[in-house]
């Protein structure tokens, strides 16, 4: 090559990070221009990304959006695990090369650029550009642009609010209704589904499917959106990494105009192995997913506290807009007023709504429907307006 292979690294605490960086240090072959804690950090020119099969948020379709004519992602897996971790990473999960954790620094570089010359060998050949913008590499950002908005519902009332704003972007979408709890799974309870192989399945058995290569279908056709279900308990939370659960919503996502997402709203890192085999990842990986996210919070003083905890917390993993609602409010014009106000002195949300407690929710949570008109999914209709502008409808001032 004529110049340096230009790497990002992922950073680990495996042997194959020190090992590489003590090589190009020592004896050159490669550059290593970036050391990240997070995919979207990357803000260089690069050819090659190094990254461990551990990783979070590390799925087939991210994966495909990184590689590029020029560019490379190599994996690396614990060795004891051998070929059916070396296949996983590069026949499933779509790598140019998979390694062992401890590979040496040589055998690194050697296999970047075998994997380089590869991909370079076969692209289509293309004429020469006649400007310098037109070299201009495209950024990860750039690469993902055109993604389908992914809506999170979490908190109180959570399930409610996301069944009634998939009715109600139903009306104007194609709609995806995903139970990412991994706490309270309970979307399939609520709308009377039983998953099985015949009208759809669950997450892991969407999660399962794609790792065999096969075909799987969200439940549809009882509900004007589609429809898949969580879980089966909570104790299935471990049966695969949370990065898993993510996958499937990009994966799910290609389909549909917007995927609104219930998940828990339990934010906090407990252990020691990574945010994908954390108990609360999923709920950190797809609230760092979401283009937008819908806050329930009970209204009252304490509830106001705790809404205003999470938001803190969850500042930390993304930027996406957040709307608040206050669910199943019963108070008057006075508390209404003083519930708005002391929320917004702290923090303003891109909305926020009183939705009505109506017995009429009470009703279709028995019956195993969606709630019919009324001030319920009248409250619902303003959030979805307000939640518009990632679906292409018009922007409403609901603050009141």
């Amino acid at each position: 090559m004529t110049s340096p292979s230009a790497i990002v690294m992922v950073s680990s605490s495996r042997s194959w990070a020190r090992n590489l960086s003590s090589h190009c240090a020592a004896h050159g072959g490669a550059e290593i221009v970036q050391v990240i804690l997070d995919i979207d950090a990357i803000d260089v020119l690069w050819d090659a990304l190094l990254v461990d099969d551990t990783f979070a948020y590390l799925n087939p379709p991210l994966i495909q959006r990184l590689r590029g004519e020029d560019r490379v992602v190599i994996g690396f897996h614990d060795r004891h695990l051998g070929v059916a971790a070396r296949d996983r990473l590069e026949r499933e999960w779509g790598m140019d090369a998979a390694l062992p954790a401890d590979s040496s620094g040589p055998d690194i570089v050697a296999t970047i650029d075998r994997c380089l010359h590869h991909r370079r060998a076969d692209r289509p050949r293309i004429s020469v550009p006649d400007t310098a913008a037109e070299l201009v590499e495209p950024s990860v950002e750039d690469a993902s642009t055109d993604q389908p908005p992914v809506v999170v519902t979490t908190g109180k009332g959570s399930t409610e609010l996301a069944v009634g704003l998939a009715t109600v972007l139903s009306d104007r979408a194609d709609v995806l209704l995903v139970d990412g709890d991994t706490v309270h799974p309970r979307l399939a309870q609520r709308l009377a589904i039983r998953p099985d192989a015949d009208h759809g399945v669950n997450i892991h058995g969407a999660v399962d499917a794609i790792h065999r290569g096969g075909s799987f279908r969200p439940f549809a056709g009882a509900f004007p959106f589609d429809v898949l279900p969580g879980i089966a308990h909570h104790s299935d939370w471990s049966v695969y990494p949370s990065s898993d659960l993510v996958m499937v919503v990009d994966v799910l996502a290609e389909d549909y105009d917007v995927v609104v997402v219930d998940v828990d709203d339990h934010l906090e890192q407990l252990g020691l192995f990574g945010e994908s085999e954390d108990r609360f990842g999923a709920a950190r990986m797809l609230v760092r997913r979401a283009d937008t996210v819908i806050l329930g919070i009970d209204p009252s003083p304490l509830g106001v506290v705790r809404g205003l905890d999470w938001i803190a917390t969850a500042a930390a993993l993304t930027s996406a807009r957040c709307h608040v609602a206050a669910t199943r409010f019963r108070g008057d014009a006075h508390q209404s007023a003083q519930l708005v106000r002391e929320f917004i002195r702290t923090f303003a949300p891109a909305s926020f709504t009183l939705v009505p407690d109506e017995r009429r929710v009470d009703r279709a949570a028995w019956a195993g429907e969606t709630v019919g008109r009324g001030r319920f999914m009248k409250a619902i209709g303003r959030i979805a307006d307000a939640v518009g502008g990632a679906v292409d409808v018009e922007m409403e001032e609901i603050v009141r």
